[in-house]
């Protein structure tokens, strides 16, 4: 499991990479800089079928104000971005 990051108001670019195999890896870049690695996890049978964006339980009874997606970006073996 990866830690919570703490992210400054504004606009950011967020990266998810994850590879199916028996030592399969899931990465998370913010902004162009590598934040969290998982490896060697077994991910041989999994597989993504959906994505969910948005703010989840835990939030703060204080904590409201616009979620907002300029753009949404998939591919199946290229890194976004680079």
């Amino acid at each position: 499991m990866s830690s919570w990051l703490a992210m400054a108001a504004g606009p950011h670019a967020i990266e998810v990479g994850w590879t199916s195999a028996a030592l399969g890896a899931a990465s998370l870049s913010v902004d162009g800089v590598l934040r969290q690695t998982l490896s060697a996890i077994d991910t041989s049978a999994a597989r993504a079928e959906s994505v969910r964006l948005g703010a989840i339980a835990g939030l703060g009874a204080g904590v409201s104000g616009p979620f907002a997606f300029d753009r949404f970006v998939s591919t199946r073996g290229s890194t976004i971005g680079r």
